[in-house]
């Protein structure tokens, strides 16, 4: 049987924009615990840039993982 507990699950808010050489740029900006709070965050954040694209994963990008290693 599976185990039905939920798991402490971390949410990370992505922006997707271009760089100034027209490039994708992916970068994780927030860590959050609820569906809520990322609502709200990537509603505050998208009102701040509304050329860049706001979404959640469950990982962040590879960049954020070596910031907070190091």
């Amino acid at each position: 049987m599976k185990d039905k507990r939920r798991t402490k699950t971390v949410l990370y808010i992505q922006k997707r924009s271009f760089n100034s050489a027209g490039r994708v740029q992916i970068e994780t900006v927030a860590e959050c615990k609820t569906n809520k709070e990322a609502i709200k965050l990537i509603n505050k954040f998208s009102s701040e840039d509304p050329n860049a694209k706001y979404y959640t994963m469950h990982r962040p990008c590879d960049a954020y993982i070596n910031q907070t290693n190091t």
